[in-house]
């Protein structure tokens, strides 16, 4: 009866303590798949790289009688958050890209000036805009068609990889970008005023 007794109390503490632990991960992974549900610029890749993180470290550190109760609670997580942001990944991609076509139509009317990367922007913009409808009634949706995919798998690998992961570092090289063009900008500005400058010399010295 006492080895009874001490056995149940044992065994009532190790499935607190393992419940205590496997929760405790369990939040830390939701905090995780919620963060990985809001990111800026989406990534596919990233998200099942990040579940797959937390996957693996649920499986590695919550031991116990909790151990198979909070992980399969995890692969139901993962499967209705993966489900929630492939709902809205492809839609997100697409109101990017027309974002990205209005902002070159500005950079290039009023920063860069050049008329011919203008056009092109605009018929990017066209494009965006008029392609997805000639989709309407079709049994193929217009992110299933063969260049969305090709567009697609080139983001993932642009997005994000071993070298560059653009949702961190990508608004440094959007700063730096901005600083380039603002020095390319200065120095147009000061060899202009400078080829003034001269001409007016000139003008002067021949009168």
């Amino acid at each position: 009866d006492i080895y009874d007794k001490e056995y149940k109390a044992l065994s009532a503490t190790n499935s607190l303590e393992s419940s205590k632990l496997c929760e405790s991960l369990h939040t830390v992974c939701e905090d995780t798949l919620e963060i990985l549900q809001g990111m800026r610029l989406p990534s596919l890749k990233k998200f099942d790289r990040g579940a797959g993180a937390c996957n693996a470290s649920m499986s590695e550190s919550c031991v116990g009688p909790s151990a198979e109760l909070y992980q399969e609670k995890l692969r139901k997580s993962i499967v209705r958050e993966r489900a929630h942001f492939l709902s809205e990944y492809n839609q997100r991609l697409y109101n990017g890209l027309l974002a990205v076509a209005v902002v070159l139509v500005v950079f290039y009317r009023f920063v860069m000036k050049n008329n011919l990367l203008e056009f092109a922007s605009w018929l990017l913009f066209l494009f965006l805009e008029v392609y997805p409808k000639l989709y309407f009634g079709s049994t193929l949706s217009f992110y299933e068609s063969e260049w969305w995919q090709k567009g697609v798998a080139i983001w993932e690998i642009i997005a994000y990889n071993r070298i560059l992961d653009l949702e961190r570092q990508g608004p440094v090289l959007l700063g730096v970008i901005g600083i380039l063009v603002l020095v390319w900008r200065c120095y147009r500005w000061r060899k202009r005023r400078q080829s003034r400058h001269k001409r007016v010399v000139s003008k002067d010295v021949d009168v």
